[in-house]
């Protein structure tokens, strides 16, 4: 058994970071501690409270602030010294800011798990809402990120990718060659094959990248073709935006359109149950959880032809994969044809099991066990 230390910059939201520490913590074999810069328990996952005495908060910075917490974020990291002995590993959240704390800290072995490299591999989809000045500020705050970066990446011994679109923007981004990356994918709780339900359903943060307004357009135009299908919409906002404020107005205009934030778990599981078809616009995800999520249900999807789903979802089999504009007519093929979606509902289904958490962390550990020897 190896003990490892897990740095992750801030613990606050129901992101894709935060599940990953969890089910590493729920299932790993190997003894785990987590060293953050900020936990709120009040907004992430319940279940981390049980594990509340193995997460160790270095410094409290907060989250306020996206600017100023980026720079809080990277010069504390930098200058950081944790005690790691009697650790075998530590393994980074990387892509984002978190390998700086490869600055001043290393184990015997140092590993780096990538949720998305989009701040310096695409920039521009981390600036389109900012004002001119703040579109200049950020590009060069992400330049000198990015020239560090490639610095601190040197002492990562391996980097494991969410997904191998991740992979590939790692490789053609020069931080690692194509051996020094594997890809495990994150996982889902497997659900029971659900009922065919009666509205249309996109899960989500609600963002810009996220397309939840193309999202809306969709089912108008399935509606104007006669088909009477609602959309819920349902997701975190973290962060009050004009675009979130347009979602919000889009919403109380339509007597077919809901929006619900910030909804517990158990109210997520609700919408995905009785749903009909899952929806997914986001732009260039890195992995994207909710279509396998939906999946886990036997819910088809319908989603965007990039990215992360691309490794999900089977196109013509258990969802389909397509543009924009394409959508409606597959979301109608879908209502039209009951055995066309009770097939691709149960192909959903068992697609899903090879995506589970318990997958995950079994190829996490044997990798652990390869490098450390155990």
């Amino acid at each position: 058994m190896a003990k490892i230390a897990i740095y992750h910059p801030w613990i606050h939201l129901k992101g894709g970071g935060e599940k990953v520490i969890l089910e590493l913590l729920k299932r790993s074999e190997h003894e785990i501690e987590v060293f953050t810069h900020h936990f709120n328990l009040d907004n992430t996952f319940e279940e981390l409270e049980v594990y509340e005495d193995r997460i160790n908060v270095l410094s409290d910075l907060g989250v306020e602030g996206q600017l100023t917490r980026g720079l809080r974020y990277a010069f504390a990291e930098m200058k950081e010294k944790i005690d790691l002995e009697g650790f075998d590993v530590l393994m980074t959240s990387v892509g984002d800011i978190g390998e700086l704390i490869l600055t001043r800290n290393s184990a015997d072995y140092n590993l780096g798990y990538c949720h998305s490299l989009r701040a310096t591999y695409d920039p521009e989809s981390v600036v389109e809402e900012k004002s001119f000045l703040e579109r200049q500020v950020y590009k060069t705050l992400i330049w000198g990120f990015s020239m560090v970066e490639r610095l601190v990446w040197r002492r990562l011994d391996r980097v494991y990718a969410n997904s191998d679109y991740t992979r590939e923007r790692i490789v053609d981004s020069g931080l690692k060659d194509e051996e020094g990356v594997g890809v495990i994918h994150p996982g889902i709780e497997m659900q029971g094959r659900a009922e065919k339900g009666d509205y249309l359903f996109y899960p989500g943060r609600i963002n810009r990248t996220k397309q939840q307004l193309e999202a809306v357009e969709v089912v108008e135009e399935v509606r104007d073709k006669g088909f009477d299908m609602d959309l819920k919409l349902a997701g975190a906002v973290d962060k009050e935006t004009d675009y979130v404020q347009e979602v919000r107005e889009e919403a109380g205009e339509k007597d077919w359109l809901s929006l619900e934030e910030n909804v517990s778990d158990e109210r997520m599981e609700e919408l995905y149950r009785y749903s009909h078809t899952v929806l997914f616009l986001g732009r260039k995800e890195d992995w994207g959880l909710i279509p396998v999520e939906a999946m886990s249900y036997g819910k088809p999807v319908v989603s965007l032809n990039e990215g992360g789903p691309k490794e999900q979802v089977v196109d013509g089999e258990t969802g389909y994969l397509c543009n924009v504009s394409e959508m409606p007519d597959n979301v109608i093929q879908l209502l039209k044809e009951d055995e066309l979606y009770d097939t691709f509902s149960r192909k959903s289904h068992e697609r899903a099991k090879k995506f589970t958490w318990n997958s995950f962390v079994k190829k996490f550990d044997q990798e652990v066990n390869e490098l450390v020897g155990s």
